[in-house]
């Protein structure tokens, strides 16, 4: 598309010609690229962000089970052997070494059962550490996602008035030409 104007001077009599011209189809290219970067983007963030949520709750899902298995294991140990130790100090007076034996593995067992509480602990809230950074990075894309969709609406709103402008010159170049032909010039 091209555009021609006419430039006057103080009297209104024309002094010069000033033109513009582009292609249409390479701004509609451009447009549909802009277009497909942002839908891009879009679905690539929302796509790391499920898979991100995925990965957590699998994770989470996996460390319950081993915990779960393990506190069962602990549980039982620490039934067993207080039973044990019960049966002994009514059976077995006389053998207090065995006694404090057990009494030290049941202390044991229960730093350990503690210590295992602390880490499921300690692992649950760097779980949640990194969903809460994937939710900020979600939010980073969706800020990102809606400048990009701003750029595009006011290309798009500046096109349009470029295009208005383009349509009230031509539509002036063409009463200048009938002006022109009707004054056989």
């Amino acid at each position: 598309k091209a555009l021609v104007i006419p430039m006057f001077d103080r009297d209104g009599n024309i002094v010069k010609y000033t033109s513009s011209r582009f292609l249409i189809t390479e701004d509609e290219k451009h447009k549909q690229m802009l277009k497909k970067q942002i839908l891009s983007h879009k679905t690539a963030g929302f796509s790391q962000y499920k898979k991100c949520q995925e990965e957590i709750q699998v994770a989470l899902e996996m460390q319950e089970i081993d915990f779960k298995e393990d506190f069962v294991k602990i549980e039982t140990t620490l039934h067993d052997v207080n039973q044990e130790r019960k049966d002994l100090k009514r059976k077995l007076q006389g053998r207090e070494k065995k006694i404090f034996e057990l009494e030290d593995e049941v202390k044991r067992q229960m730093q350990r059962y503690e210590s295992m509480q602390s880490q499921m602990h300690k692992k649950a809230q760097d779980e949640y550490s990194k969903n809460q950074d994937s939710n900020k990075n979600y939010d980073h894309l969706v800020i990102a996602k809606n400048k990009l969709e701003e750029d595009v609406n006011a290309g798009q709103y500046t096109i349009r008035k470029m295009q208005e402008r383009i349509d009230e010159y031509i539509k002036r170049i063409d009463d200048l030409n009938d002006v022109i032909k009707s004054n056989g010039l």
